[in-house]
């Protein structure tokens, strides 16, 4: 009796999960089809201007710098009092990390509480603006981060955790390499997130509903990054898988070559 109600219990959990699975494949096609990359890092921005975690006080912000972090920037090889721009900045937890180690920094991203909370705990430029704007200031076009840009090169520049899966196509991403390589003239860290392929009934959940989005109307791109789709995380927004591989491809054709790399859960990467 004991091990049929165990089963059941666990029978119910596995079908709750596939539930769930499928509920997710109808959120990636509904959202990925009806909106165009502005739309969705405009829901991006919104969904990261309500979490705390990233600012100081959070949990995330507490932690510090990541392993990973510590290791790459031990490649990186920069030397005492290095200048430092960081992207997708957040609160920043990589700002005070890296004025701490005694570099001089700067940095830029989108969303305003985020950067107002940034600000507010630290005595270093932090600009509004995200990749886009970043491509569009170094190429001279006057934005919110032309100031960060328009000093001497820097010695070096982190891309903050997953913040690259954030440009949702290749065409963006060549973008912020070419960028980068004007901007800086030393390493660039860079980091995404790999985010789970839709397996099974999910998978085909998303296909149909894709294909029937489509039938309406939908003109949003729904494929994108490797593995052929984007992926929508609530906490997180939306995101396209970017591998080390393809990253590799992109960063050399802005004269960019991998000095170091991991792929785990997420992917980081130092070029120089």
């Amino acid at each position: 009796m004991t091990l049929r109600w165990v089963r059941g219990v666990l029978a119910l959990d596995a079908a709750a999960s596939e539930a769930a699975e499928m509920v997710h494949g109808l959120r990636d096609a509904a959202l990925l089809s009806w909106l165009d990359d502005d739309a969705l890092s405009a829901l991006t921005v919104a969904r990261y201007a309500t979490q705390r975690t990233y600012a100081a006080g959070g949990s995330v912000y507490a932690r510090g710098l990541f392993g990973w972090e510590r290791e790459a920037l031990g490649e990186m090889q920069l030397g005492p009092g290095a200048r430092v721009l960081v992207g997708g900045a957040g609160g920043g937890r990589e700002l005070a990390a890296l004025q701490a180690m005694g570099y001089a920094v700067s940095g830029f991203d989108p969303v305003r509480p985020l950067v107002e909370a940034a600000r507010a705990g630290l005595s270093v430029p932090v600009e509004v603006g995200g990749y886009a704007e970043f491509v569009s200031a170094v190429a001279g076009h006057g934005n919110a981060l032309s100031a960060l840009v328009a000093g001497p090169r820097y010695d070096a520049m982190v891309c903050g955790w997953g913040s690259l899966s954030h440009v949702l196509s290749g065409r963006g991403v060549e973008a912020v390499f070419a960028a980068a390589r004007r901007a800086v003239r030393g390493p660039l860290l860079v980091s995404t997130v790999l985010a789970p392929p839709l397996r099974g009934r999910a998978a085909r959940v998303r296909a149909l509903s894709e294909a029937a989005f489509r039938a309406m109307g939908a003109r949003g791109v729904a494929a994108g990054g490797d593995g052929g789709a984007r992926s929508f995380i609530p906490g997180t927004g939306a995101v396209a898988r970017w591998r080390l591989s393809s990253l590799d491809a992109m960063a050399a054709g802005a004269g960019w070559s991998r000095r170091w790399g991991r792929e785990e859960a997420n992917v980081h990467a130092v070029y120089v």
